[in-house]
């Protein structure tokens, strides 16, 4: 099941960060104040009651624009189409408020989230060399909504 995230999930989706993504991983705080800020932008997948994933989007500097920040889902289910799912779940909330574009960036190598996006209309932009710190390049990618 897809949803909107509430206070309740901020626990299960911080330890799925820091398990996937230690030591830069987003810390608890940060993910509650993602939820007061930007509630319609954090949703998680869940499998028997429990958070298997999450997707957190946050608005661009123009109307109409969204970054997707992260999207994330629990080794024991990458795979399954968890993914795939709440990335398209999400992007239909998108067009659903009218949002015109979504920004990203992942890593050159991550070639499972790189086909993942390229196959819901994501189109590369550009490279980032050292956009998140020294060695850590990202590509730029767009989906137009």
């Amino acid at each position: 099941m897809i949803r909107q995230a509430t206070a309740v999930d901020i626990p299960a989706i911080a330890a799925l960060e820091k398990d996937l993504y230690s030591p830069e991983h987003y810390p608890e705080l940060f993910l509650y104040q993602a939820l007061q800020q930007w509630p319609s932008l954090l949703w998680v997948a869940e499998q028997h009651e429990q958070v298997v994933g999450y997707v957190l989007g946050a608005p661009g500097e123009n109307t109409g624009e969204i970054w997707l920040m992260s999207l994330l889902v629990a080794p024991n289910t990458q795979g399954t189409g968890v993914g795939k799912t709440l990335l398209q779940q999400f992007l239909t909330m998108l067009k659903q408020r009218n949002d015109r574009v979504v920004y990203l960036t992942v890593a050159p190598d991550n070639n499972a989230a790189l086909a993942l996006y390229k196959n819901h209309g994501f189109i590369e932009l550009a490279n980032k060399p050292h956009l998140l710190g020294n060695n850590n390049h990202r590509l730029l990618l767009s989906c137009t909504l």
